[in-house]
């Protein structure tokens, strides 16, 4: 499947415009350029595949948005202040809610990245949603590899 936007690379920015000085020190998703349209996004690494049970793969999470990609990558900002927390992310995800935003976000701000981080966009025609198209490519990615990626906690 080919992506239906050019890619955007994922980059996190200080919260400049936080009302706090200690909330202005945490770091944000900028989605700014991101569609805000429903949609599917897969998060990759740049020309870097990583080794997978088989085969290699640079993808890392294949997600959807069923309202706004945009609007998806901004609740992921809701965790932002682990993006400044010194717990591991094992007692962080012990402790907070949204497993899935605790560790895309943690993973974005405390790894170390052998390549740039890019997001590709699908969009649904009328005849289908964004949770079809999700479900086909990370059906397409667990065939090919016999996993499914890193960030991703399963089919649902």
């Amino acid at each position: 499947m080919i992506p239906d936007l050019p890619s955007l690379e994922l980059k996190l920015v200080l919260n400049s415009r936080g009302r706090t000085e200690g909330a202005r020190k945490y770091y944000l998703i900028d989605s700014t350029e991101f569609p805000d349209r429903p949609g599917v996004y897969v998060l990759r690494y740049s020309g870097h595949p990583l080794s997978r049970m088989q085969g290699e793969s640079p993808i890392l999470k294949i997600g959807k948005a069923d309202v706004s990609i945009r609007n998806r990558f901004e609740n992921y900002n809701h965790m932002r202040h682990v993006t400044m927390e010194t717990k591991s992310l094992i007692d962080l995800l012990d402790e907070l809610p949204q497993p899935t935003n605790v560790r895309l976000i943690h993973f974005l701000a405390h790894e170390k990245h052998p390549a740039p981080l890019v997001v590709d966009f699908y969009f649904p025609n009328a005849q289908e949603t964004p949770r079809e198209i999700e479900k086909q490519l990370l059906r397409e990615y667990f065939l090919a590899h016999r996993e499914l990626p890193p960030l991703n906690f399963g089919f649902h």
